[in-house]
């Protein structure tokens, strides 16, 4: 039964984030197959709930590896260490 819990609480999981991400756009957001979805997806979509709720959001890069970032008009860079 522990192992039935656990996937329930993995598509709460996923749903709720699903949900989130419904709350900003007027396109329906139709529930996957979660099962071909893997965690990479699934921190994506985390971090964009995040960002939409305003929240912080801490982003790690390998090295030789780049990503671009996008601001909103007025919003300011973050400081960045060398």
């Amino acid at each position: 039964m522990t192992a039935l819990t656990d996937r329930v609480k993995s598509l709460a999981k996923y749903m709720r984030l699903l949900h989130e991400l419904q709350q900003h756009t007027d396109t329906i957001i139709t529930t996957p197959n979660l099962s071909t979805y893997f965690d990479d997806q699934h921190k994506i979509w985390h971090f964009v709930a995040k960002i939409l709720k305003g929240e912080p959001v801490t982003v790690t890069a390998n090295e030789g590896v780049a990503f671009q970032l996008v601001l909103a008009p007025g919003t300011a860079a973050p400081r960045v260490p060398l």
